[in-house]
């Protein structure tokens, strides 16, 4: 798996938290399928795909390694946001 790979993969999970979040919410899609798909994408595997990502980046910081800062899109400082956010709710 590439860097850019898991950034993209950890971004598809992170928009499958906010559906689950807003489906807790106002209670929609209760009888849809792909119901259990998001929240498992959304609450377990969003968390997986930031954590190896953002140990990826702090292997990178680490060793110094040069294109560090190319890597560094919008996407993986989001998907560290949401690292963050998700966080705060598993301790909250």
């Amino acid at each position: 798996m590439t860097f850019s790979l898991v950034s993209k993969i950890a971004f598809i999970c992170n928009l499958c938290m906010i559906a689950a979040l807003i489906m807790k919410q106002f209670d929609i899609m209760s009888d849809s399928a792909l119901r259990p798909m998001i929240i498992i994408a959304g609450y377990l595997l969003s968390v997986f795909f930031n954590v190896i990502q953002c140990i990826w980046i702090l292997v990178w910081l680490i060793r110094k390694q040069p294109g560090v800062l190319k890597h560094l899109s919008i996407i993986p400082i989001v998907n560290g946001i949401f690292l963050i956010v998700q966080l705060y709710l598993l301790l909250k």
